[in-house]
């Protein structure tokens, strides 16, 4: 395609295509190694301190309440990041939100491997979800506009595996690093693994003509209130990936007090879920070849409630675990299905804004579910309440996603009649 094709267009399937169209089969291989291996930076990156808070905390003489910020301040600087990369998107190529955000991790993991003082360690917290917040934005986006249609369901299924397995990497590696050695030690191995990614994207990551890239340049952001596709991505994104966030909080207090299940007995549960989150963030895939992303989005999320709502049940810790499996794999299966639909329909402010509004929906839902849970518990005494709360809200969206024509779409049809290179 020469540059004089590349003029600006409106926001559509068809325009969005025309950019997967302009790589070739090794700038395509390039983009998508590289944007799933920043999805596993930002698993990487996300938690590392949460393995090994009760040492940092010994180390600062931190408080609770401070340590408690060390996870708060980046996943709201996380969501600042993810609306300002997608207000940028729309003038930049995916390529310069990854490479910010991995020079933005390579930062804060060298200030945590120097920090001083807590207030250092704090601020590389906020550096973190700020690079984190470039990387899934630019990785979302980098997946809608390059991978061919086809393939976006799986490529984004790829992306967000990669950052599950990012987090379960750091959970098991963090705290034997940190006890052979020292807590240093951790971040500066992740300072230069992050930074030969880096150089891998600076070098090797495709660069397209801006325009091939911009979708909806003259667009309002308040274009997005009318965005009804959005909002119904949003609403299903919420019933997966905020689910799994909000019941995943208090499931060692659960386990706990149901059970009196022991510490290790959680942790590895723990590992278990994680493990399972990425098997169903893979799976949606190869079902795309017997079912519609329609029937495949509710399907799970109706399974999703219906597990959740069955654990209070559980007559053992064995089944409940055996639920809770089940849970963390149907709440993580729609993931690579609801942001491969993004561009199945006309987006009025631009798809990276629509990707902008499903990301900050799901992180406001995540942040106030805990809450929700927490609440419903201190009420009634029991976690049996908060779940089924959850579960009745879940449930109401798996309706709502069966009733819509939710990846009904053009990209759809095309993925349809070329199944086969999925």
């Amino acid at each position: 395609m020469s540059s004089s094709s590349l003029a600006p267009h409106s926001d559509s399937a068809t325009n969005v295509d025309t950019a997967a169209s302009t790589l070739s089969a090794r700038a395509y291989v390039w983009m998508l190694a590289i944007t799933v291996i920043g999805g596993l930076e930002i698993g990487l990156f996300f938690l590392d301190i949460s393995p090994v808070l009760p040492l940092v905390r010994e180390h600062y003489g931190a408080s609770y309440v401070a340590a408690g910020w060390a996870i708060s301040v980046t996943i709201v600087c996380h969501s600042l990041a993810v609306v300002l990369a997608g207000l940028v998107a729309n003038r930049a190529s995916p390529r310069v939100l990854l490479l910010s955000g991995l020079l933005l991790l390579l930062i804060s993991a060298i200030m945590r491997a120097w920090a001083p003082t807590f207030v250092v360690l704090l601020v590389s917290r906020a550096v973190t979800g700020l690079g984190t917040g470039c990387l899934v934005t630019g990785g979302i986006t980098a997946i809608t506009h390059l991978s061919p249609p086809p393939r976006r369901v799986r490529d984004q299924g790829y992306f967000g595996a990669a950052q599950q397995l990012g987090i379960m990497v750091t959970s098991l590696v963090a705290p034997v690093v940190v006890h052979a050695y020292q807590m240093p030690v951790f971040w500066w191995l992740l300072a230069v693994q992050v930074g030969l990614v880096l150089v891998m994207c600076w070098l090797r990551y495709p660069r397209l003509h801006p325009q091939v890239v911009a979708d909806a340049r003259g667009a309002r952001p308040l274009a997005l209130l009318k965005d009804g596709y959005g909002w119904l991505l949003s609403i299903a994104n919420m019933a997966g990936y905020a689910v799994f966030v909000g019941v995943t909080a208090w499931v060692a207090s659960f386990l706990v007090e149901r059970y009196h299940t022991s510490p290790t007995q959680t942790a590895l549960l723990a590992s278990a879920a994680t493990l399972f989150a990425v098997v169903g963030r893979l799976v949606a895939s190869p079902l795309l070849r017997v079912m519609s992303k329609r029937w495949l989005i509710g399907g799970f999320i109706a399974l999703t409630a219906a597990s959740l709502a069955a654990l209070p049940f559980a007559p053992n810790q064995e089944v409940a675990a055996l639920l809770l499996l089940v849970f963390a794999f149907a709440s993580s299966a729609p993931f690579g299905l609801i942001f491969g639909s993004i561009a199945d329909r006309p987006a009025p402010a631009g798809v990276a804004r629509r990707v902008v509004l499903v990301v900050i929906n799901s992180n406001i839902a995540a942040l106030l579910l805990p809450l929700l849970i927490g609440y419903m518990v201190s009420l009634t005494h029991h976690f049996s309440s908060g779940f089924w709360l959850i579960a009745a809200l879940t449930g109401l969206v798996a309706v709502v996603v069966l009733r819509s024509s939710l990846g009904r779409g053009p990209s759809e049809a095309v993925a349809r009649e070329s199944v086969a290179a999925v």
